[in-house]
């Protein structure tokens, strides 16, 4: 939902304001969702040339998704990270299970005026809180992907603070469980890694009802998982309403159709319209109209840049073969190697469906894209600087289970590596944009551990050395994540999808989901000791 399509509808009030009764205005809206409810109106579809009955879906109420993980994920970081007003967790909820006589182990302990906390199972340690902290700090997003997360993380205090909505929204459902790796028992860990996934699969762009219908079932097993390990205290009414999304979702379509960001933003720009505070409700009503007045006006002048409207990041490069994307340097000469440039024309034509047709016949009518193709590209390249990004590409290719499988057979493989040059290949006519990659080994450079994937990126590179390029459009935007630098191996996240300008093309991946792991390999029942222990006894308790 963009900011083009909204309308700002203002009810100012005045001296002779309805006060409490103000739903009178709503009463033209409730007669029209009615008669759109039983009868519905008669709609001409230009596209189809046809007319077609139009209904609504009357919804009583509408769960906000943006606030629910928000504070989900906010009570989870401050349990865990025992934040001093965020945590669930402390002298007031051990006293619940008291007066509850539940969880006899973690009954606190009074001893001459003072009370020794037990840990219980998602306490951190001190030195666990820091990897937590260090591990967000670290870490280097995507352009456009988030605020920078490090800016918010006290490593001495080993607090999380400042953070806003969309900050809850990009851990809940990325980076959370890449920052929980390894630390907390494994069943506490896999409990937090399923609400996670939740909540990754119900924001998706595209969903599946049958999939809305597993996960409303799943969320019910998540909550009992958690159950075990945090207190009462921490299954709030936002824990709750968790349980409903899916349904919602399933009845209701995608949650980006109803949830509060593009709202919340809309509200920012309205609040920059103020310069009177004391009339804040006329200057929001003036500089709404004064925009839409020098948007009506900016689409009848000649030359003139249209207001609301997303430009491309690549204008000077303009073209059915450029993709988007936002250097930060302008573009150089560079003469490339003639065993280099042969390499990557090579790759061009080899991936290019003009040539696929008249690969091994021959023709006589040949197109001009054609043409130039033979004729090769010239040897003076741009050159794009850009930011160290990683990118994945996945490629059919012939796989066998071991060396010494013998059966053969074809199957999708995907490489990770890390983006070193853009190239421009002027072919007269037009250009080729070719990503110059360091790529990982696939034989000995790639792991699967925990369901997290990790790769290699300092050991083994030689290997597709002679062979660096792929196209741009081939590639898929992925970042990594590091424990700290003598650590040779990167968690692999990937990168959300942005810029679908265009809604007559949809590529089939491109709204899968973007967790960082696979918890269907994880087992729902796995314990560390295989007993149902309540206090972590590897973490020293607190003494208040």
């Amino acid at each position: 939902m963009s900011k083009e399509n909204m309308m700002l509808t203002l009810l100012i009030p005045g001296p002779r304001q309805l006060g409490n009764d103000i739903d009178v205005y709503l009463e033209p809206l409730i007669d029209d969702l009615k008669e759109l409810w039983e009868k519905g109106v008669e709609i001409y579809d230009a596209f189809a040339k046809s007319t077609f009955n139009l209904k609504v879906l009357l919804v009583r109420h509408n769960l906000d998704v943006m606030h629910i993980e928000k504070n989900v994920c906010e009570s989870i970081i401050g349990t865990l990270l025992n934040i001093k007003g965020k945590s669930k967790d402390g002298l007031k909820s051990l006293r619940d299970l008291e007066e509850m006589g539940i969880r006899g182990d973690l009954h606190p302990q009074d001893s001459k005026g003072k009370h020794f906390l037990p840990t219980a199972p998602h306490t951190l340690k001190k030195e666990e809180k820091q990897l937590f902290c260090k591990r967000l700090q670290q870490l280097k997003l995507l352009d456009g992907y988030s605020s920078n997360i490090g800016t918010h993380i006290s490593l001495d205090e080993c607090k999380v603070v400042g953070l806003k909505s969309h900050d809850y929204h990009v851990l809940m459902q990325q980076l959370l469980p890449v920052a929980l790796r390894g630390i907390l028992p494994k069943a506490v860990r896999n409990a937090i890694f399923r609400l996670c996934a939740y909540f990754n699969e119900v924001c998706q762009r595209v969903i599946d009802r049958n999939s809305m219908e597993r996960q409303e079932n799943e969320i019910a097993e998540t909550l009992c998982m958690l159950e075990r390990f945090f207190p009462p205290y921490f299954f709030d009414i936002m824990i709750h309403l968790t349980i409903h999304i899916a349904r919602e979702a399933r009845i209701c379509g995608p949650v980006q159709f109803r949830w509060m960001y593009p709202f919340e933003r809309m509200m920012k720009v309205y609040k920059g319209y103020v310069r009177n505070r004391a009339r804040p409700n006329g200057c929001i009503a003036e500089g709404y109209l004064a925009n839409e007045c020098v948007k009506f006006c900016s689409e009848h002048i000649k030359q003139a840049s249209k207001i609301g409207v997303r430009h491309s990041q690549n204008e000077d490069f303009e073209g059915e073969t450029t993709i988007d994307g936002r250097p930060i340097s302008k573009g150089i000469l560079k003469v490339m190697l003639n065993d280099m440039l042969q390499i990557a024309h090579r790759y061009v034509l080899f991936n290019n469906a003009e040539v696929e047709p008249y690969t091994g016949a021959a023709g006589n009518d040949v197109s001009d894209t054609l043409m130039c193709l033979a004729n090769g590209p010239r040897r003076e390249d741009v050159e794009r600087s850009t930011q160290d990004s990683g990118v994945s590409l996945e490629a059919e290719t012939i796989c066998q289970s071991s060396e010494r499988d013998t059966n053969q057979v074809l199957g999708k493989v995907s490489y990770y590596g890390v983006l070193k040059d853009i190239l421009l290949l002027d072919y007269h006519t037009f250009k080729v944009p070719i990503f110059d990659c360091e790529w990982e080994n696939i034989r000995n450079g790639i792991k699967v551990e925990d369901g997290f994937v990790l790769v290699n990126l300092h050991e083994g590179q030689s290997q597709f050395q002679s062979d660096p390029f792929i196209l741009a459009l081939q590639a898929k935007q992925v970042f990594y994540s590091r424990e700290d630098e003598t650590y040779n191996w990167y968690v692999v996240l990937k990168a959300p999808p942005r810029g679908f300008n265009d809604l007559e093309s949809f590529e089939e991946n491109s709204f899968v989901s973007s967790m960082p792991l696979d918890v269907s390999r994880l087992d729902s029942n796995d314990d560390d000791d295989g007993n149902e222990e309540y206090v972590r006894l590897d973490c020293e308790g607190m003494t208040m």
